[in-house]
């Protein structure tokens, strides 16, 4: 069997080192979406999620601790901080009524800072639930929301 030689067009173009790691990690970047937000330090908020509200620590990082106001028997506690600390969000749902030590009528004033797909759409309204220690509580369709300032 007889071998064809190589052709001899052959590009000896040379790219530098550089330029090949920087189409590298904007590659990397780009397929690993969300995720390198978190590992660059770009992420502003957390967001944890509990089935009951027994499964969530009771003390710690205010960023993954529910509020006290929130009953025992909450399901679903969903809470989004700003790292920040200038603003969290929170969703859950409840048979029993909010700690009336720690919850009073009140007018819900501002607006929540952050947003997400499970906020109610609109803005939240003008008489709801004051408590402590700055969180605005709201039920829409048996679901409780409520937002901190700070």
């Amino acid at each position: 069997m007889r071998r064809m030689p190589a052709p001899d067009f052959a590009c000896s173009m040379t790219v530098p080192k550089s330029l090949l790691a920087l189409a590298a990690a904007c590659t990397l970047l780009m397929l690993s979406g969300c995720s390198a937000v978190g590992v660059l330090g770009l992420q502003t908020t957390s967001q944890v999620v509990y089935a009951r509200w027994s499964d969530a620590p009771r003390t710690g990082d205010p960023d993954v601790v529910p509020p006290a106001f929130v009953p025992r028997d909450a399901k679903v506690v969903t809470l989004r901080t700003l790292l920040d600390g200038h603003g969290s969000i929170l969703r859950f749902t409840s048979k029993s009524p909010l700690d009336p030590r720690l919850c009073r009528a009140g007018t819900l004033t501002g607006r929540p800072r952050l947003d997400t797909n499970w906020w109610p759409i609109g803005r939240p309204p003008a008489r709801g639930m004051r408590c402590s220690p700055d969180w605005r509580v709201f039920v829409r369709s048996g679901t409780s929301y409520a937002w901190a300032p700070s």
